[in-house]
């Protein structure tokens, strides 16, 4: 159950991540000015990544206890393995 929601959490970091990289190369004053400083970072592109990463955990664990409930709450069908549920997730995002 945990492997599963956090494989789900890590995928959605990673789409995260790099949405904020593919942003801060268009507007880097949007992680510089417009956000505050974070672990005393000043480079936008690690301003960008630590953002990203911090924000995506509180959707990402949702997400994934979403998909962990649906893919083995019901008795009567048979389980989702795993692997094709982080599949379904990568395919998604």
């Amino acid at each position: 159950m945990y492997s599963l929601t956090l494989g789900v959490w890590a995928i959605v970091a990673a789409y995260a991540i790099l949405h904020d990289q593919y942003i801060v190369r268009i507007a880097p004053e949007h992680f510089t000015i417009y956000h505050g400083e974070m672990w005393g970072l000043t480079e936008p592109k690690a301003l960008a990544a630590a953002w990203a990463f911090g924000s995506s955990w509180y959707p990402g664990i949702l997400l994934g206890m979403v998909c962990t409930l649906a893919a083995r709450a019901d008795a009567s069908v048979p389980r989702v393995a795993a692997r094709d549920v982080l599949k379904s997730a990568a395919a998604v995002v």
